[in-house]
């Protein structure tokens, strides 16, 4: 036909269909993490307020259905995130079913830490990652911004402290009662809490669902895990936690500002504002 350009570039319908073609695999890949998101939120849920048993059991069968499908996936963005997700029904398995009765509090954090940070480097060599895309670098050029957010963290831990209301983890503010309980915290709710949620977890989520909504979907989890406290203002607290934190490592490249911070909320949040709060105000 006269004028016919069969050759030619793409015209708009072609694009537009393309774009819907994208658009809904995009929606069928962010099916299957919502699915596992929605399952994560009801086991917290079932574990604190109706049975821990029943919690568990159901973190130990979404723990064997993430292994099983993350090694029959074929996409590999999604197998990634879904041996990542592994991290969270690990998480509230090993803090609640290790026999940690006799043994002091500060303590546990320790011994629940260790197992989870030997299986977050499995998952990341797994995947393949390499300690750049985890964060685990200094990036001087933004150490700077790094550093600014350690003094947030100081504040997270204050307000955990007037939602929760914890009993202190010593009794007296002396070097010899902190030292190991403070390094304790920072190396559990620190290092390792950063190294599988803001590295781990959070390289799997936005490789998969991009950087907004791998930085959302990322978040959310971390804050289903404060389900446990049985408290709204502390779960909030959570998710702004894992939201600013989430930001902050996207931006830098570099978990060490996001170390630190809850490494200040944690220490600030079981050591420091229960007996400071408690001796300022008369009881808080």
């Amino acid at each position: 036909m006269v004028g016919q350009r069969p050759f030619g570039p793409p015209t708009l319908a072609l694009r537009v269909l393309a774009t819907r073609q994208d658009a809904l695999a995009g929606l069928r890949l962010a099916v299957v993490p919502l699915r596992y998101l929605a399952a994560i939120v009801a086991a917290e849920l079932l574990t604190a307020l109706v049975s821990p048993r029943l919690g568990i059991l159901l973190h130990v069968g979404l723990l064997f259905l993430l292994l099983g499908h993350g090694a029959l996936a074929s996409p590999p963005r999604q197998r990634a995130l879904l041996l990542a997700l592994t991290i969270a029904p690990l998480t509230r398995i090993l803090s609640l079913a290790l026999p940690l009765g006799d043994i002091p509090r500060v303590y546990w954090y320790a011994l629940v830490s260790l197992p989870l940070a030997a299986a977050g480097v499995v998952i990341a060599r797994t995947i393949g990652y390499s300690r750049r895309q985890l964060g685990v670098v200094v990036c001087w050029r933004r150490l700077p911004l790094n550093l600014l957010i350690v003094p947030l963290g100081g504040v997270f831990g204050l307000l955990q402290y007037l939602a929760l209301r914890p009993p202190p983890l010593v009794g007296t503010l002396t070097f010899e009662q902190v030292w190991l309980p403070a390094l304790i915290l920072a190396l559990a709710g620190g290092l390792v809490e950063e190294f599988l949620f803001r590295g781990v977890l959070q390289r799997a989520a936005v490789d998969l669902l991009g950087s907004r909504w791998g930085l959302i979907y990322g978040s959310l989890i971390f804050a289903s895990l404060y389900a446990g406290y049985q408290s709204l203002p502390a779960t909030a607290i959570g998710l702004g936690v894992g939201g600013v934190f989430a930001l902050v490592a996207y931006r830098t490249g570099s978990l060490v500002g996001v170390a630190l911070a809850p490494a200040a909320a944690g220490i600030g949040f079981l050591l420091i504002w229960p007996i400071v709060v408690p001796a300022l105000f008369g009881g808080g």
